[in-house]
């Protein structure tokens, strides 16, 4: 029984994102509400369904505190190879030469939007951090998600060693809130930030770098939209087990040989695996990121599309570990902690934009690639109606993902710390 239980488990995790996608390409409504978030509703009623919290087929096993059911611990593993599958075949297509040589005023509005997101998310959770034990964690999750994407969510989640039901409601608060959010956005974003913000300067007067900037488009464009062969698909998983080799050895090794945390820091560290899934995840961003700038490597076809689709995969692996039992004891205030990291960033993005004199449109474009990653820059430069900006934005959002670990990690670990002082 537990075995077939398991072959259900894989084949339901890694073909419903299949599904999904078809069912996007061919329904407006599906695509509105996006993949990500199908795959996670999936994933929940899957798992609420399949009773994948009970201990096999022993109903009267009792659990320890913590421990998981057998189906839970195969969850367990799918979700962390697609982490780090994911991530490295992501941070692998992205061409961040080109991200470094966009406008000084593009990446300096996206570095105020880390700087932002980093800033609130730290002093709220300084601030309340009577309120629950999670919150250094919850603020390096939201830093990852709110500066690169769900991807980092989830790598900040698995290198901190954060519970499915932790990260089940924070994903959930962060589909809510920012799902709200990106609705007010596109009504009537542009012309309220429009009250405190400069207009967007048109490059009129240059017509090669209009054009050069329309070839860009249209790049990226046929690069996310051609048919992607099985063949393309067997290369990707191949060029991420490639970069994930190293890291996936440091989540094997046995703790003693993994680097602990400098004298002083382990109250800082306590309750994180010994640090070897931080190493092994800011391991795979690093390799990722250096193997991008070989020019063959990183133009291989299919690489973006195939991370993608572990990311769904992981999503609903994810889902499913968040059942009713589990979902009962979650706390609210995390619902409530979230909001206040969106709202507050956004706003304090805003501010430092208006000091900076940056643009109304740049602003919006950098702020909505850290919120929710390039997949949703285009429909909002349409709803601005100016396509300079797009590239901008998503090459902005991709080197996202490439900071988001990094900061992440850095700032749960850094609350750890400064909360012995506050």
């Amino acid at each position: 029984m537990d075995a077939l239980i398991s072959v259900v488990q894989v084949v339901f995790f890694l073909g419903m994102p299949g599904l999904v996608l078809f069912g996007c390409s061919r329904s407006k409504v599906l695509d509105a509400i996006s993949p990500v978030v199908l795959c996670y509703v999936l994933g929940i009623v899957f798992g609420n369904i399949a009773g994948l919290d009970t201990y096999g087929v022993d109903p009267n096993a009792v659990m320890e505190p913590g421990e998981l059911a057998p189906a839970e611990q195969l969850t367990e593993t799918i979700a962390g190879l697609g982490v780090i599958l994911a991530l490295s075949l992501l941070l692998l297509s992205t061409d961040f030469v080109r991200w470094l040589r966009l406008a000084p005023v593009t990446i300096l509005s996206a570095f105020l939007a880390m700087v932002s997101v980093v800033v609130v998310s730290t002093t709220a959770a300084l601030a309340f951090k009577s309120f629950s034990d999670e919150l250094p964690d919850v603020a390096g999750m939201l830093v990852g998600v709110y500066t690169g994407g769900t991807v980092n969510l989830a790598a900040v989640a698995k290198a901190m060693d954060v519970d499915a039901v932790t990260w089940g409601v924070v994903h959930t608060s962060d589909v809510i809130v920012t799902g709200l959010w990106f609705l007010v956005l596109l009504a009537v974003g542009g012309r309220v930030f429009a009250w405190v913000l400069p207009p967007f300067k048109k490059a009129e007067d240059d017509p090669d770098e209009a054009h050069a900037e329309a070839a860009d488009v249209n790049e990226i464009g046929q690069a996310r939209g051609g048919r992607i062969t099985v063949k393309d698909v067997l290369i990707s998983i191949g060029a991420a087990l490639m970069v994930s080799a190293i890291p996936l050895a440091i989540i094997a090794l046995t703790p003693e040989l993994v680097p602990q945390l400098p004298q002083g820091w382990q109250d800082v560290g306590q309750g994180v695996d010994d640090n070897k899934t931080s190493i092994a995840i800011l391991t795979a961003t690093t390799l990722a990121i250096a193997l991008s700038f070989v020019g063959p490597l990183r133009r291989l076809k299919g690489l973006y599309e195939t991370g993608d689709y572990l990311l769904l995969v992981f999503c609903v692996a994810v889902g499913s570990l968040a059942t009713l039992t589990r979902l009962a004891g979650a706390e609210v205030f995390l619902i409530a902690f979230t909001t206040l990291v969106v709202l507050g960033s956004v706003g304090l993005h805003v501010a430092l934009s208006a000091l900076f004199r940056i643009d109304r449109d740049t602003t919006i474009i950098t702020s909505v690639a850290a919120l929710y990653g390039p997949p949703f820059v285009p429909p909002v430069a349409r709803a601005l109606k100016n396509r300079e900006i797009i590239v901008s934005g998503v090459t902005t959002g991709l080197v996202g993902l490439a900071v988001g670990n990094y900061l992440g990690i850095g700032v749960a670990y850094g609350i750890r710390w400064l909360g012995q002082f506050v």
